[in-house]
């Protein structure tokens, strides 16, 4: 019996090619599609609260994160935009590619869910719109730990179906 992530036996050289490179060229389309005109706008008041969380020191980050009473949001995503705005600064184009890569990133266990549950077609139609979803690519935009959330939630999912 085959692994359910590899393409089948004596299948041609295009559908193994598909399966293998058309992930990553979705990946490269929805990482564009959420970069562009990615500094049209300032900040909004939620993206500066963010900023504002990511200025503070891990130790606060953590405990005032944990503790869920000044900010209701877990505190992963402003630990990760701590390090981030310490390493690229905190322009919007910065502050914002933390939401951007972790939309794009949904790509992949978006394509793993869709082609574990029925097949590998499905599962690149699921990744092409979850590369291009309006939704999805505004909430990758925002200096907010949403696309975060989605992202790590699909491939929780993922991983639990994989187990």
């Amino acid at each position: 019996m085959r692994p359910a992530d590899s393409p089948p036996a004596g299948s041609p050289a295009l559908a193994q090619a598909l399966h293998r490179y058309a992930p990553w060229a979705l990946f490269v389309v929805a990482l564009g599609v959420r970069a562009w005109r990615l500094s049209d706008q300032s900040f909004w008041f939620d993206e500066a609260m963010s900023l504002h969380w990511a200025r503070q020191s891990p130790g606060d980050i953590l405990r005032v994160g944990l503790a869920l009473e000044q900010d209701p949001h877990p505190p992963l995503y402003y630990l990760l935009l701590h390090y981030l705005t310490g390493a690229l600064g905190e322009s919007e184009i910065a502050v914002r590619s933390l939401s951007v890569l972790a939309g794009a990133l949904l790509v992949f266990p978006m394509y793993g869910l869709g082609r574990r549950l029925v097949a590998q077609a499905p599962g690149l139609v699921a990744a092409l719109l979850v590369a291009l979803n309006p939704f999805l690519v505004w909430y990758g935009q925002e200096a907010r730990m949403y696309a975060l959330a989605v992202a790590l939630g699909t491939a929780g999912l993922y991983a639990f179906l994989r187990v």
